[in-house]
Formats: structure tokens, C-alpha cells, sequence
């Protein structure tokens, strides 16, 4: 039985698990779902996968790797098993899957600004409270003035009370302001000197004869 086996190229579960790089109770896994078919098993009862078993794993191992889940390649295989291509089905579900991702993305995006936002409001904060003393920052960011998720400064009313924060909004939008400037380029020395050209002649007068 044994040299028949290796004749016709079958392997049994640990030799398969070994030649893909996977555990026993992998495949096992993957035969409950319907993804993997044991040839059949030995008296003993212990399995043995035919040649394009390592095959059909790697298949499986790759479409794991780009987002398909056991359960859409359970259903696909299916498809591929009863004779039936499931081509446009497997390009339909990547492109969901690459919507997704662009929905994610962009959120990442608007969370990664919003908490650049509340890091610059911290700092402002940590700034002018003295040392050893309590800022306040996730009471901050919890009072709703900023939103990470959408990267936004949420305006209110100030009133006696809120004219510290008042400040603290005022020194930030002069270090964006500052920032802002740092980042212009400077004039190149003909520039200035052209202005200098220009103001010189701003307020003359002729003189009379």
C-alpha cells in the first residue's frame, strides 16, 4: 500500500502540512471547510492527499495573503469543483475588497491629521502649564473641540471661563501661521532689491522750478 501510494504520488497529512509550510490541524481545517479533499486513508485510517494537493493549498494560502477569506474560497473552490469558473466572481469580490481598502485608507488618512491637530493643541497646553502640574490633555480631547476623525477644530462659544482655551487657540493659530511662513520661499536678492527700487520713488514730490 505504502509503495503504491508513493507511485502514485500521494502524501499523507504531515508529509503535505511539511511540503507547504503549514500544521496538520491546518489542513484539517481546510477539509472541514471544503477546501481541501483527502484522497482517501490508509487501513489505519489515516489520510493521504493526491498530487495537486500542495497545489490547491499554496492557492489557498496566496488568496488568504491579498484578503479572501475561508469562507469566499470555500464557496469559489466550489464553484471551480462542481465545473463551474468562478473567474468573475473572484475579480468582483477584489474589487470590493480594493474599495474597502480606499475607504480605510482615506480614514487612516483623516485620523492621522486630526491626531497631528490634537498633538499641536497638547503642545500648546504643555507650553504654558508649569512643571509638575496638571494639563489636562485627553480632558482636552475629550471636551470635543477636536475631532481626530475628521480633522476638524469645533468652534464654540467662549465665555468668561473658556478664555484660557481662548488663548491657548490663539498661540496655535500663530504657530501655524509661523509655520506657514517658514515654509514660503524666500526672495531671491533681485526681488529684493526691486521692492527697495519701487519703494524709493512711494511720497516723492517734483520739486518747483
Amino acid at each position: 500500500m505504502a509503495e503504491t501510494a508513493r507511485a502514485a504520488g500521494l502524501v499523507k497529512i504531515g508529509q503535505l502540512a511539511r511540503l507547504c509550510g503549514v500544521s496538520p490541524d491546518t489542513l484539517r481545517h481546510y477539509e472541514r471547510l471544503g477546501l481541501l479533499r483527502p484522497a482517501g486513508r490508509t487501513r489505519g485510517g489515516y489520510r493521504f492527499y493526491g498530487p495537486d494537493a500542495a497545489g490547491r493549498v499554496r492557492v489557498v494560502r496566496a488568496a488568504l495573503s491579498v484578503g479572501f477569506t475561508l469562507a469566499e474560497l470555500s464557496r469559489l473552490l466550489g464553484m471551480r469543483d462542481a465545473g463551474r469558473p468562478p473567474c468573475h466572481a473572484v475579480r468582483a469580490l477584489a474589487v470590493a475588497k480594493l474599495e474597502e481598502l480606499d475607504r480605510r485608507l482615506k480614514g487612516m488618512i483623516r485620523l492621522r491629521a486630526g491626531l497631528r491637530t490634537i498633538l499641536q493643541a497638547w503642545d500648546v497646553r504643555l507650553k504654558v502649564t508649569p512643571a509638575g502640574a496638571r494639563a489636562g490633555l485627553l480632558d482636552l480631547l475629550a471636551s470635543g473641540e477636536f475631532d481626530p476623525a475628521l480633522d476638524t477644530e469645533r468652534g464654540r462659544s467662549v465665555g468668561a471661563s473658556d478664555r484660557s482655551r481662548e488663548g491657548e487657540r490663539r498661540d496655535l493659530r500663530r504657530a501655524r501661521q509661523q509655520h506657514r511662513r517658514d515654509l514660503r520661499p524666500s526672495p531671491s536678492r533681485e526681488e529684493r532689491a526691486g521692492v527697495r527700487q519701487r519703494g524709493c520713488g512711494i511720497g516723492r514730490r517734483k520739486s518747483g522750478p
